[in-house]
């Protein structure tokens, strides 16, 4: 009986190590070996994560990941992993956080509204306005004026891919928010600076989302621009101080001489991708991260703005490679692409990969360093440029093996859900098809 007993467990042990050996997705699982410190996180100078908890997120059902206070004080990362043999959507609400859509946005902009507030489109309009002065920061916008109601001018990229614009993409987005609550909205162009008007109680209301003020009446209601331009003095008392530090004239809304007050209504800033929807899917044996605190890289197009570090993080794509892979609509702007070799290649060692950006093709040869191919010098970054969404990549030397795909992108860090110290809730936008996503915190 023993004897019989051994047999069967060397032979499901040969098996296993035999599947082990010939299955990729079994080689690839959770990429673990990629993520060691010697590797990895080493070399692309990732945050090193101390440990992770998992759980498997199923179809159409709230998972709970316990965590302790300690624990969701200190996000490295948050991540997603499909071990299926069929490609699957990606797509989660944490918490009840979910900015996929413009839909998802409006809800979460209300969520903390109750019934009687939900009916008085004043606090909707201070609720708008301030939900756009909290996921956002004033700086240098990447995209130049041509190029911003594809990229930037947009709810859903706006909020997840970049975080931070000037006065005019606020008010642009502010004003789009408001329309798709049901309001009548419109940007206005003051003197060298943009805010938003919203229009209920049968009046205008202006909203100041970037410079994060608003002007209040006699009957403190929000104030409107003409009511302004009649006695400009009264209302900038209310934010003296803040004025007198940023330089600004209220002459900005007067309608005097060459400085008068234009307005943008809704078919200057409802654009075509309105209806974007911020979806990701992954592949089998394909890792999505999303990293808490990992500003390495991002696209610009104007001059040498830097963004600021404290608005975007990146994020890593971690995709099986054998001869060619595509990514086709990624959600985020693409920032790096690297090969790396499970095992390690010679510093110098180089291999042939045929890459196709933006219609444009080139053939590289690329040498190793440290362990690493990278291609991220390809994509194209200055002025004329416009973010990858992106790209395919061909082996021309098919010797280059086992290997895997990074493909690093830029976003909000505003995006990202926050987690608490006890239960979390994670649950799947998308239909799974009876498979199961593989959800891991890293702290």
């Amino acid at each position: 009986m023993n004897y019989k007993i051994i047999v069967l467990f060397l032979l499901i042990t040969f098996f296993l190590g035999y599947s082990y050996v010939t299955n990729d997705i079994l080689i690839y699982f959770n990429h673990d070996w990629l993520w060691s410190q010697q590797s990895l996180e080493k070399k692309l100078n990732l945050p090193l994560t101390a440990q992770k908890i998992s759980v498997n997120i199923d179809d159409n059902s709230f998972q709970v990941l316990d965590l302790t206070k300690k624990e969701s004080s200190s996000p490295v990362f948050y991540s997603i992993y499909n071990s299926n043999n069929i490609k699957l959507a990606a797509n989660l609400m944490i918490n009840n956080k979910d900015w996929s859509s413009n839909e998802s946005i409006i809800a979460d902009v209300f969520k903390n509204l109750d019934n009687l507030s939900l009916q008085d489109p004043a606090q909707k309009a201070l609720a708008l306005w301030n939900f756009m002065i909290v996921n956002r920061v004033h700086s240098y916008p990447s995209l130049d004026f041509d190029h911003k109601f594809l990229f930037i001018r947009q709810p859903v990229k706006y909020f997840n891919d970049w975080g931070y614009g000037f006065c005019s993409d606020t008010a642009y987005v502010l004003a789009q928010l408001a329309e798709l609550s049901g309001f009548q909205a419109r940007a206005v162009h003051l003197q060298d600076h943009f805010i938003t008007e919203i229009f209920y109680n049968n009046d205008w209301h202006a909203f100041d989302a970037d410079r994060e003020v608003i002007y209040l009446d006699e009957k403190k209601d929000v104030a409107s621009v003409a009511e302004i331009k009649r006695n400009p003095d009264v209302f900038f008392k209310q934010h003296g101080d803040k004025f007198e530090h940023w330089g600004y004239d209220p002459q900005r809304f007067s309608y005097e001489s060459s400085h008068k007050a234009t307005y943008f209504d809704k078919d200057a800033f409802l654009t075509d991708t309105i209806d974007f929807k911020q979806s990701v899917e992954l592949a089998p044996s394909e890792e999505i991260r999303y990293y808490y605190n990992w500003p390495h890289s991002y696209f610009w197009e104007k001059f040498h703005e830097v963004p600021p570090e404290t608005v975007l993080t990146n994020g890593v794509l971690v995709s099986s490679f054998n001869v060619q892979k595509q990514i086709t609509d990624f959600p985020y702007p693409i920032v790096g692409i690297y090969v790396v070799v499970k095992g390690g290649c010679k510093d110098g060692e180089n291999f042939n990969f045929k890459i196709k950006l933006h219609d444009d093709k080139k053939q590289l040869n690329i040498f190793c360093f440290d362990g690493v191919y990278d291609l991220s010098f390809v994509l194209p970054k200055g002025i004329g440029a416009l973010p990858t969404y992106d790209y395919q990549l061909l082996l021309a030397d098919i010797s280059l093996k086992p290997h895997v795909l990074i493909t690093q992108f830029q976003l909000s860090k505003k995006s990202l859900p926050s987690f608490v110290g006890g239960k979390n809730s994670i649950q799947s936008l998308d239909d799974l098809l009876g498979h199961s996503l593989l959800f891991s915190f890293g702290y």
